[in-house]
């Protein structure tokens, strides 16, 4: 398993529909896991769905 740092602005940007704007923001809210992501502004269930899929189908784990 490949895993992303939450904590770095370049592995955030690896995930589909996160640019450095929204790395920057992900960043600043410290989430504890990928499903507190959704309350961060921008990040609609849609796009979450698609930033889970994503993890799942490359075998990311995404680590905060």
């Amino acid at each position: 398993m490949n895993t992303l740092s939450a904590k770095s602005e370049k592995d955030l940007q690896q995930l589909p529909q996160i640019g450095p704007a929204r790395a920057k923001k992900i960043i600043q809210e410290k989430p504890r896991d990928v499903y507190e992501l959704s309350s961060i502004a921008g990040l609609s269930k849609k796009r979450m769905d698609v930033i889970i899929s994503f993890l799942k189908d490359n075998d990311f784990k995404l680590e905060f």
